[in-house]
């Protein structure tokens, strides 16, 4: 009984080795041709098949379209953890001023927004006929006279064409 079961221990180890070793022979290619017909072959596609039309190919096989993309990918170095990181703080440098820039121009942008709300409102009071009081260099009220009116009404207009 013993001499059965080592002969068959060793029948099962033979029948393993021989499958690992013929599994190439089981490789399988798959892809559609211009027809769209599916085919199924241990041999590889012919060269004019395009490789966005081959759906499958054995594990570790890369075909002679796929080649350059092989070396490609493999002269890519892959990044050490110091690279990865030294790039993360570039990113996030260059993401902070890109914001700190947004924020001035917004800063810019209400700044304009008021001084202009301001001139229109100065424009307004100017055209509206009224008399004008201006504060003299003593603290002294003086009205303002037609000429420096239709002279700061010029400037006040000239300001809110920028606007």
């Amino acid at each position: 009984m013993e001499k059965s079961f080592a002969r068959r221990a060793a029948l099962s180890a033979i029948a393993l080795l021989s499958m690992s070793l013929s599994a190439p022979a089981f490789a399988q290619y798959v892809w559609i041709d211009s027809h769209n017909v599916r085919h199924y072959s241990d041999q590889p596609p012919p060269p004019s098949v395009p490789k966005n039309r081959i759906l499958k190919t054995p594990r570790g096989v890369t075909l002679q379209s796929d080649s350059s993309e092989a070396t490609s990918s493999s002269t890519k170095k892959t990044m050490t953890l110091s690279e990865k990181n030294a790039d993360f703080e570039k990113r996030r440098l260059a993401n902070a001023e890109k914001n700190k820039k947004a924020e001035e121009t917004a800063k810019q942008e209400a700044a304009k927004q008021r001084s202009c709300d301001r001139n229109r409102s100065y424009a307004k009071t100017l055209d509206s006929g009224q008399r004008v009081v201006k504060t003299g260099e003593n603290g002294e009220r003086t009205f303002m006279s037609d000429e420096d009116r239709a002279r700061e009404s010029a400037d006040v207009h000239r300001n809110l064409e920028n606007c």
